[in-house]
């Protein structure tokens, strides 16, 4: 009928004004919060990206970066140089760096043997990523410092989106009778 559509013509009126000042609310806000991020930014000598970082909260994923051809070189080198070497009088990355440039053969080597080196490192990598530790003492250290990591993210996420998380973490053993059900 007419007073149906009369009503919610207003109603639609209506709901558009609301929105309307809602958004400039939003606005006005978010004009203020850039012109506060940048007088603090400018205050403490740290950029609005880094401050915004703080602020928001975020989490930055990454992933981990394809192998490089200079990487895989100087853990070539690395590995040549320093394996008879004692703890603490191995050479530092900027010699072992120095000593790359400088190094002939490996400045001109065929793509084969430059494969070679770049599964060497991928090998490497994966074997700290996935390889059994030495003791125990390192292997509760990389517990720690993961279970850590884990704790920081689900906090973060906890306060951004009010979720909360339970971590169980144990170990086992390949002799363990028992095995675990939940």
């Amino acid at each position: 009928s007419d007073a149906q559509r009369a009503s919610w013509a207003i109603a639609r009126e209506q709901r558009a004004t609301k929105k309307a000042l809602l958004d400039k609310a939003v606005q006005e806000y978010l004009a203020q919060q850039t012109s506060k991020m940048e007088e603090i930014a400018l205050k403490h000598n740290v950029t609005v990206e880094y401050l915004k970082g703080l602020v928001g909260g975020q989490t930055h994923y990454y992933s981990s970066r394809k192998v490089q051809r200079h990487n895989a070189l100087l853990h070539a080198k690395a590995l040549e140089v320093n394996a008879d070497r004692p703890c603490g009088t191995k050479y530092s990355l900027k010699e072992i760096q120095q000593m790359v440039k400088d190094d002939e053969c490996l400045q001109n080597l065929s793509q084969e043997e430059m494969n070679q080196y770049i599964a060497t490192l991928e090998e490497h990598r994966d074997m700290k990523i996935h390889g059994i530790r030495v003791n125990n003492v390192a292997a509760s250290r990389d517990v720690l410092a993961t279970t850590n990591k884990i704790a920081k993210e689900l906090n973060g996420l906890r306060n951004r989106t009010g979720i909360y998380a339970t971590l169980l973490v144990t170990r086992g053993h390949i002799n363990d009778s028992i095995q675990s059900t939940w």
